[in-house]
């Protein structure tokens, strides 16, 4: 698994991330180490694959380059969708990209996996709304997760936490006062 895991990070490492990401949707490219040690930890191979709030792709990729047979991925922003559609087109993916609320959409049926990771908007329980939707149109979820909310997915949910990860948020908006900061996240499996 170390080998295909620093392959994947590599390869995810390579994409293009959001050109101008917008605060209010709490775009922050995901590094490619998580998304492919989230993607390996999924288990995609042979399964369909939906990822909620999917900004550029970088789950969904990962997902479709360990062997998902299908994936789609789902979000509100057109612009954060084309730079997911090049990064797929130019690896010679097939993924459906859906330009939808999130929150609203449905597949034509249920997929096998949800892989997300969902905005932390606490204020507005998004990761609670995103963690719910996902459940209704998945059989598996998994979702990255701040680590200050897991007593609440344990207690409240059939979930464990397969992974902690510290994910480095560098300053991308002019309020933004430090260059960065490690925020803490779980790999949460709910079923």
């Amino acid at each position: 698994m170390a080998s295909q895991l620093k392959i994947l990070t590599i390869q995810l490492d390579k994409l293009k991330g959001f050109s101008g990401p917008k605060s209010e949707l709490e775009q922050w490219r995901t590094p490619g180490r998580i998304a492919a040690e989230a993607a390996l930890l999924s288990e995609p191979e042979g399964k369909s694959v939906i990822d909620l709030g999917c900004g550029t792709g970088i789950l969904s990729i990962a997902a479709s380059l360990l062997g998902a047979k299908c994936v789609t991925g789902v979000d509100i922003d057109t612009t954060a969708l084309e730079i997911a559609r090049k990064n797929s087109e130019q690896m010679n993916l097939q993924i459906d990209w859906v330009n939808k609320n999130a929150l609203n959409w449905e597949p034509a049926e249920r997929a096998d996996t949800c892989l997300m990771n969902p905005p932390f908007d606490f204020k507005h329980d998004l990761d609670t709304k995103f963690v719910e939707q996902a459940l209704k149109i998945s059989r598996t979820v998994y979702a990255l997760l701040s680590s200050r909310g897991r007593q609440y997915w344990l207690d409240h949910y059939s979930a464990e936490v397969l992974r902690e990860f510290d994910f480095p948020l560098k300053r991308q908006q002019w309020f933004h006062k430090r260059k960065s900061v490690n925020f803490e996240m779980d790999l949460v499996k709910f079923v």
